[in-house]
């Protein structure tokens, strides 16, 4: 995600070569990516280890492919394909963990905390392991599901706008 906006937001006219370099990491990481979509339109927790037991389709992972997929595709820097891909996480998502409870919207399906990051005292715990990863707790309307969920729709609403979704 922020690759493609400091893409959007980098000045062309003084710093064009580092542009035309971030958008280069940035296509080679999208092509990367989308071998890994879930028929579902969704990804796993753990990329590559589809099959195994414990692994889920997880949505703000999803939801931020989705979005960096769909802005891609507006600033014209992925071609129509990639445009397809993050239409079908978006609504991969929507169809599949976006639910209503009691009459209020609930976004399921949500990894709370993840990561090897040296915020947390590492006690051996945060290993990277799959097994370190599928057991983190999976919860709703976590702020890092739901902030995607609202990039991407942005990004739904401008394509619109522009004709293209």
């Amino acid at each position: 995600m922020a690759l493609i906006d400091v893409i959007e937001n980098i000045d062309e006219s003084n710093f064009k070569s580092h542009r035309d370099e971030l958008i280069d990491l940035y296509v080679e990481l999208m092509a990367g990516i989308i071998k890994y979509q879930d028929e579902s339109g969704l990804w796993y927790q753990v990329m590559g280890l589809e099959k195994k037991d414990g692994n889920y389709l997880e949505t703000s992972a999803t939801l931020m492919f989705a979005y960096s997929l769909l802005k891609g595709s507006r600033l014209n820097i992925l071609d129509e394909s990639y445009l397809e891909k993050g239409k079908k996480a978006f609504n991969g998502v929507i169809d599949s963990n976006l639910k209503e409870n009691n009459g209020n919207l609930e976004l399921k399906n949500i990894c709370i905390m993840a990561g090897l990051n040296g915020l947390i005292p590492f006690n051996g715990d945060r290993d990277g392991s799959f097994e370190y990863y599928i057991s983190e707790k999976v919860g709703v309307d976590d702020p890092k599901g739901v902030g995607p969920l609202f990039k991407a729709y942005s990004e739904i609403v401008l394509l619109s706008n522009q004709g293209g979704y």
